[in-house]
């Protein structure tokens, strides 16, 4: 089952990056990274322009730890969306694509509660 549905995360992956190359609003406009969160969160690639980038394969590891994807996400939009200031105009509103395998491993009530006060309405 776990690679079954590896490959369906991997497939979903492929299609929206096709999707987006499809936009050419999007091809001037869109930066992806991919935030793994099998055993361990990680940023597997950082952020990229979509007419670069290049899906990685998703890695398999034991579990679906959630809540510290959640903070690995927050650290990168805190470190990498830059905002508008009186001399540079910012980033866009980041999106966010989550794809997963199946059900939370950790508890994640502490990381979704601090991303509704947070993030939600940035």
């Amino acid at each position: 089952m776990i690679g079954e549905n590896l490959k369906r995360m991997n497939d979903g992956l492929q299609k929206i990056v096709s999707d987006l190359r499809k936009d050419p609003h999007a091809l001037e406009t869109v930066w992806v990274s991919v935030i793994a969160f099998a055993g361990i969160a990680r940023t597997i690639v950082p952020l990229h322009d979509i007419v670069s980038f290049y899906p990685p394969r998703l890695p398999v590891g034991g579990g679906t730890n959630l809540a510290t994807a959640l903070r690995e996400l927050t650290t990168q939009i805190d470190s990498q969306v830059r905002k508008t200031t009186l001399e540079e105009k910012g980033d866009w509103k980041p999106v966010v694509y989550l794809l997963t395998d199946g059900r939370p491993t950790d508890d994640i009530s502490a990381e979704v509660k601090r991303w509704n006060e947070f993030y939600a309405k940035k």
